[in-house]
Protein backbone atom coordinates (compact mmCIF):
# COMPACT_ATOMS: atom_id res chain seq x y z
CA UNK A 1 0.00 0.00 0.00
CA UNK A 2 1.28 3.43 -0.83
CA UNK A 3 2.40 5.38 1.80
CA UNK A 4 0.25 8.97 1.63
CA UNK A 5 -2.72 6.18 0.80
CA UNK A 6 -2.31 4.98 5.06
CA UNK A 7 -1.76 8.62 6.13
CA UNK A 8 -4.93 10.08 4.21
CA UNK A 9 -7.32 7.62 6.07
CA UNK A 10 -6.63 8.84 9.66
CA UNK A 11 -6.76 12.76 8.46
CA UNK A 12 -9.86 12.08 7.02
CA UNK A 13 -10.97 10.55 10.35
CA UNK A 14 -9.81 12.89 12.31
CA UNK A 15 -11.60 15.85 10.28
CA UNK A 16 -15.22 14.09 10.36
CA UNK A 17 -14.65 13.85 14.25
CA UNK A 18 -13.65 17.49 14.74
CA UNK A 19 -16.89 18.50 12.70
CA UNK A 20 -18.99 16.16 14.39
CA UNK A 21 -17.95 17.62 18.03
CA UNK A 22 -17.89 21.55 16.76
CA UNK A 23 -20.62 23.14 18.47
CA UNK A 24 -23.73 24.41 15.67
CA UNK A 25 -23.58 28.18 15.69
CA UNK A 26 -27.12 29.27 17.33
CA UNK A 27 -28.52 31.56 14.72
CA UNK A 28 -30.49 34.50 15.39
CA UNK A 29 -32.96 34.14 12.69
CA UNK A 30 -33.87 30.47 13.88
CA UNK A 31 -34.84 31.76 17.30
CA UNK A 32 -37.29 34.63 15.20
CA UNK A 33 -38.69 32.34 12.80
CA UNK A 34 -39.93 30.04 16.04
CA UNK A 35 -41.41 32.76 18.26
CA UNK A 36 -43.26 34.42 14.99
CA UNK A 37 -44.06 30.72 14.38
CA UNK A 38 -45.43 30.55 17.80
CA UNK A 39 -47.17 34.10 17.87
CA UNK A 40 -48.77 33.33 14.86
CA UNK A 41 -49.93 29.87 15.00
CA UNK A 42 -47.31 27.94 13.24
CA UNK A 43 -47.59 24.80 13.88
CA UNK A 44 -46.17 23.01 11.34
CA UNK A 45 -42.82 25.27 11.54
CA UNK A 46 -42.72 25.24 15.40
CA UNK A 47 -43.00 21.38 15.06
CA UNK A 48 -40.06 20.87 13.12
CA UNK A 49 -37.63 22.93 14.60
CA UNK A 50 -38.96 21.74 17.84
CA UNK A 51 -37.75 18.58 15.92
CA UNK A 52 -34.44 20.06 15.45
CA UNK A 53 -33.76 20.59 18.91
CA UNK A 54 -35.24 24.00 19.90
CA UNK A 55 -35.34 24.49 23.84
CA UNK A 56 -39.33 24.38 23.82
CA UNK A 57 -39.31 27.13 27.14
CA UNK A 58 -37.12 29.55 24.31
CA UNK A 59 -38.91 33.28 24.99
CA UNK A 60 -39.54 35.44 22.68
CA UNK A 61 -37.23 39.60 22.78
CA UNK A 62 -39.87 40.31 25.47
CA UNK A 63 -38.51 37.99 27.49
CA UNK A 64 -41.76 35.63 27.43
CA UNK A 65 -41.74 31.93 26.97
CA UNK A 66 -43.41 30.23 24.40
CA UNK A 67 -46.29 28.56 26.46
CA UNK A 68 -46.94 31.87 27.64
CA UNK A 69 -47.58 33.15 24.17
CA UNK A 70 -49.55 30.63 23.02
CA UNK A 71 -51.86 30.01 26.01
CA UNK A 72 -52.50 33.83 25.89
CA UNK A 73 -53.36 34.03 22.20
CA UNK A 74 -55.62 30.69 22.56
CA UNK A 75 -54.45 27.93 20.12
CA UNK A 76 -54.55 24.35 21.39
CA UNK A 77 -52.98 22.66 18.68
CA UNK A 78 -49.80 25.12 19.37
CA UNK A 79 -49.76 24.51 23.15
CA UNK A 80 -50.18 20.79 22.91
CA UNK A 81 -47.04 20.92 20.54
CA UNK A 82 -44.68 22.80 23.17
CA UNK A 83 -46.13 20.37 26.10
CA UNK A 84 -44.96 17.21 24.06
CA UNK A 85 -41.43 18.96 23.34
CA UNK A 86 -41.98 19.50 27.67
CA UNK A 87 -42.15 22.75 27.88
CA UNK A 88 -42.89 24.07 31.49
CA UNK A 89 -45.86 24.08 32.24
CA UNK A 90 -46.19 26.19 34.97
CA UNK A 91 -43.30 28.31 33.73
CA UNK A 92 -44.03 32.32 34.35
CA UNK A 93 -43.67 35.93 33.34
CA UNK A 94 -42.43 38.72 34.76
CA UNK A 95 -45.31 39.29 36.89
CA UNK A 96 -45.85 35.73 38.07
CA UNK A 97 -48.54 34.90 35.28
CA UNK A 98 -48.57 31.24 34.25
CA UNK A 99 -50.05 29.61 31.03
CA UNK A 100 -53.02 28.44 32.86
CA UNK A 101 -53.51 32.19 33.89
CA UNK A 102 -53.26 33.51 30.77
CA UNK A 103 -55.91 31.04 29.41
CA UNK A 104 -58.58 31.35 32.00
CA UNK A 105 -58.30 35.37 31.76
CA UNK A 106 -59.22 34.38 27.93
CA UNK A 107 -61.18 32.22 28.56
CA UNK A 108 -60.22 29.54 26.84
CA UNK A 109 -61.75 26.11 28.28
CA UNK A 110 -59.85 23.64 26.06
CA UNK A 111 -56.28 25.33 26.51
CA UNK A 112 -57.01 25.83 30.25
CA UNK A 113 -57.80 21.62 30.04
CA UNK A 114 -54.89 21.35 28.32
CA UNK A 115 -52.33 23.12 30.63
CA UNK A 116 -54.22 21.46 33.70
CA UNK A 117 -53.62 17.88 32.53
CA UNK A 118 -50.71 18.49 32.17
CA UNK A 119 -49.74 19.47 35.44
CA UNK A 120 -50.38 23.07 36.00
CA UNK A 121 -50.86 24.38 39.18
CA UNK A 122 -54.28 26.20 39.80
CA UNK A 123 -53.70 26.84 43.50
CA UNK A 124 -50.49 29.11 43.76
CA UNK A 125 -50.00 31.75 46.21
CA UNK A 126 -51.07 35.04 44.88
CA UNK A 127 -53.24 35.73 41.96
CA UNK A 128 -54.77 32.20 40.65
CA UNK A 129 -56.51 31.04 37.43
CA UNK A 130 -59.85 31.13 39.30
CA UNK A 131 -59.43 34.87 40.30
CA UNK A 132 -58.73 35.69 36.28
CA UNK A 133 -61.32 33.57 34.93
CA UNK A 134 -63.52 35.27 37.63
CA UNK A 135 -63.00 38.86 36.42
CA UNK A 136 -63.64 38.12 32.90
CA UNK A 137 -66.51 36.36 33.68
CA UNK A 138 -65.92 33.23 32.20
CA UNK A 139 -68.08 30.70 34.06
CA UNK A 140 -67.41 27.53 32.14
CA UNK A 141 -63.58 27.94 32.99
CA UNK A 142 -64.97 28.38 36.77
CA UNK A 143 -67.03 25.45 37.17
CA UNK A 144 -63.69 23.13 35.80
CA UNK A 145 -61.17 24.73 37.88
CA UNK A 146 -63.59 23.88 40.86
CA UNK A 147 -63.91 20.71 39.48
CA UNK A 148 -60.58 19.93 39.41
CA UNK A 149 -59.56 21.39 42.84
CA UNK A 150 -59.86 24.90 42.87
CA UNK A 151 -59.37 26.63 46.53
CA UNK A 152 -62.65 28.86 47.08
CA UNK A 153 -60.86 30.16 50.59
CA UNK A 154 -57.29 31.57 48.13
CA UNK A 155 -57.36 35.58 47.82
CA UNK A 156 -54.72 37.95 45.78
CA UNK A 157 -52.22 39.62 47.37
CA UNK A 158 -54.27 42.27 48.16
CA UNK A 159 -57.21 40.16 50.18
CA UNK A 160 -59.67 40.07 47.04
CA UNK A 161 -61.80 37.00 45.97
CA UNK A 162 -63.16 35.42 42.93
CA UNK A 163 -66.14 36.78 44.30
CA UNK A 164 -65.12 40.47 44.65
CA UNK A 165 -63.80 40.64 41.20
CA UNK A 166 -66.60 39.56 39.60
CA UNK A 167 -68.69 42.12 40.95
CA UNK A 168 -65.77 44.44 40.09
CA UNK A 169 -66.31 43.77 36.39
CA UNK A 170 -70.15 43.81 37.16
CA UNK A 171 -70.26 40.17 35.81
CA UNK A 172 -73.82 38.87 37.78
CA UNK A 173 -74.23 35.19 35.87
CA UNK A 174 -70.44 34.53 37.74
CA UNK A 175 -71.64 36.56 40.87
CA UNK A 176 -74.46 33.90 41.25
CA UNK A 177 -72.61 30.70 40.17
CA UNK A 178 -69.96 31.61 42.88
CA UNK A 179 -72.65 32.24 45.81
CA UNK A 180 -74.00 29.01 44.26
CA UNK A 181 -70.18 27.20 45.36
CA UNK A 182 -70.14 28.34 48.82
CA UNK A 183 -68.07 31.24 48.35
CA UNK A 184 -67.64 33.85 51.49
CA UNK A 185 -69.94 36.60 50.91
CA UNK A 186 -68.59 38.77 53.77
CA UNK A 187 -64.87 38.29 52.87
CA UNK A 188 -63.01 41.29 53.40
CA UNK A 189 -59.63 42.50 51.41
CA UNK A 190 -56.57 44.48 52.83
CA UNK A 191 -58.72 47.14 53.37
CA UNK A 192 -61.52 45.73 54.92
CA UNK A 193 -64.14 45.92 51.98
CA UNK A 194 -66.52 43.08 51.05
CA UNK A 195 -68.21 42.60 47.98
CA UNK A 196 -71.11 43.72 48.81
CA UNK A 197 -68.69 47.47 49.94
CA UNK A 198 -68.12 47.34 46.11
CA UNK A 199 -71.40 46.67 44.49
CA UNK A 200 -73.16 49.74 46.42
CA UNK A 201 -70.14 51.76 45.69
CA UNK A 202 -70.42 51.29 41.64
CA UNK A 203 -74.42 51.25 42.06
CA UNK A 204 -74.72 47.31 40.60
CA UNK A 205 -78.20 47.33 42.39
CA UNK A 206 -78.87 43.43 40.70
CA UNK A 207 -75.74 42.41 42.19
CA UNK A 208 -76.64 43.91 45.47
CA UNK A 209 -79.47 42.26 45.78
CA UNK A 210 -78.01 38.82 44.84
CA UNK A 211 -75.59 39.51 47.52
CA UNK A 212 -77.68 40.57 50.48
CA UNK A 213 -80.00 37.59 49.56
CA UNK A 214 -76.74 35.22 50.25
CA UNK A 215 -76.13 37.27 53.44
CA UNK A 216 -73.79 39.52 52.54
CA UNK A 217 -74.07 42.39 55.70
CA UNK A 218 -73.34 46.27 55.77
Amino acid sequence: MHMNSMHAIPLRLLLSALLVMAPVPAHADTYVDFNRAVATDDVRTVSKLLERGMDPNTVNENGEPALLTAAREGKPAMVQALLQARASVNVSNGVGDTPIMLAALAGNLPVVKLLREAGAEINRPGWTPLHYAAISGHDAVIEYLLSTGADLALSAPNGATPLMLAVLENKGATVKLLLGYGFDVNARNDKGETALTWARRREFREIEQLLRKAGAKD
